[in-house]
């Protein structure tokens, strides 16, 4: 009896200790920068343990002059037009779970027609990359300028895998 009142405990403290990633959103509806933490809606920059998503409608462009901080899930929803321009910086994305990488749109967004523009940098490290995975009217993703794709997972890759027009623009 005493050992299964030791492994209930012990269950307890590891079930309290598995963390679930947060959504952090970017509240600016105007360029800015990713490192800012005003520009988040929990007043801090997105870690280790979050998922970054862009929903504001409208275009704006998000840089950043140091790397920027390893999340879980780069997600663009609704109208969201957004340009990361990193620079010669480098965005990780966090391995701690199979479903970490990029996410266009990012959830269910019926009528929208979401778009994430990479510009200048490196991602490195997601796992998968879901360009229209998700209902959307039109996905697109658009790779320009200098950036890199650094992948750990050769075969996760899905443009237009649910109702949806992906579209992939890549130019150099």
């Amino acid at each position: 009896m005493a050992m299964m009142k030791l492994l209930a405990v012990g269950l307890a403290v590891v079930a309290a200790n598995v963390a679930t990633a947060e959504n952090v959103n970017w509240l600016n509806a105007a360029d800015g920068d990713w490192n800012t933490p005003g520009n988040w809606d929990k007043t801090r920059v997105p870690g280790a343990a979050d998922n970054a998503y862009f929903d504001k409608f409208g275009s704006y462009t998000v840089t950043s002059e140091t790397d920027v901080p390893t999340v879980q899930i780069l997600g663009v929803k609704n109208d969201a037009d957004v340009t990361l321009n990193f620079s010669t910086n480098t965005l990780c994305m966090d391995k701690g779970k199979s479903d970490y990488g990029i996410r266009v749109p990012s959830a269910d967004c019926v009528g929208s027609h979401p778009k994430l523009t990479i510009a200048s940098g490196t991602i490195t490290n997601f796992y998968s990359c879901k360009v229209g995975a998700y209902k959307a009217d039109t996905a697109t993703l658009v790779l320009t300028g200098t950036n890199t794709f650094i992948s750990t997972h050769k075969d996760d890759y899905f443009i237009g895998a649910a109702a949806c027009q992906a579209i992939l623009i890549v130019t150099n």
